[in-house]
Formats: structure tokens, C-alpha cells, sequence
């Protein structure tokens, strides 16, 4: 891919302690995406975190902690409907 080429960037937050809350609620809006078929919804929030300047691992966890309400809010969708 186009992006192997590019310089890797130092995560401006290393970690889930440095996550701003401008850098969460972008990672959140990433998570939309996840509404058309075909788009992962941790593949997009993982990106998304990178994009943000977030690194891989504080990426990969902010995806796994946004699922729980996400599933949660799914599954009394699905209840009540």
C-alpha cells in the first residue's frame, strides 16, 4: 500500500491516559462508519485513533471499550423491537 512508504509517526498519545477528549469523540464519529455494510466497526475506530494521532495499542483498546455500550445499546434495540 501507498502508506508503507510514509515516515511512521511518534503517537501524540501513547497511551488511554493521554486521550483528549476532542481525540475520543473523533475516534466515536470513526465508529459510524460501522453503520454501512462492509465497514468494520473496530477496523474504522482503530484507523480513526491513528489518524488522531493515537498509538496502536491505546487504539486498539479505546475500539475494545467503546463496543460495550455499542453492543449493549444494540441488544435493547433488539429487545424492545
Amino acid at each position: 500500500p501507498a502508506a508503507e512508504g510514509l515516515p511512521p509517526n511518534e503517537p501524540r498519545a501513547p497511551g488511554l491516559d493521554a486521550l483528549t477528549s476532542r481525540q475520543a469523540f473523533m475516534i466515536g464519529c470513526f465508529q459510524c462508519l460501522a453503520l454501512w455494510p462492509g465497514f468494520s466497526r473496530s477496523g474504522a475506530t482503530i484507523s480513526g485513533g491513528m489518524l488522531m494521532g493515537v498509538s496502536r495499542y491505546a487504539a486498539s483498546e479505546f475500539s475494545w471499550l467503546l463496543a460495550g455500550p455499542m453492543m449493549l445499546g444494540a441488544t435493547v434495540v433488539g429487545l424492545v423491537l
